[in-house]
């Protein structure tokens, strides 16, 4: 694995921390995540899918009301 694939990844890792922080302390941020699920734009659907599994993972009772 070169470097830069090495930090995309480390910065990756950090974005979805913020984010999954984000959807704790803001109620509309797990709505937004699943729009952009279901957009038909592939990189943005499996990034929100990723998120939307580290939330899953990490505290799903966020998802619950949703789906």
């Amino acid at each position: 694995m070169k470097i830069e694939q090495i930090f995309r990844e480390f910065e990756r890792a950090l974005e979805n921390e913020y984010y999954m922080e984000l959807a704790k302390k803001e109620v509309m941020t797990v709505p937004l995540l699943i729009e952009v699920f279901l957009d038909d734009d592939y990189a943005n659907s499996l990034w929100a899918e990723q998120l939307l599994e580290c939330i899953s993972g990490e505290n799903p009772k966020l998802l619950y009301p949703f789906f």
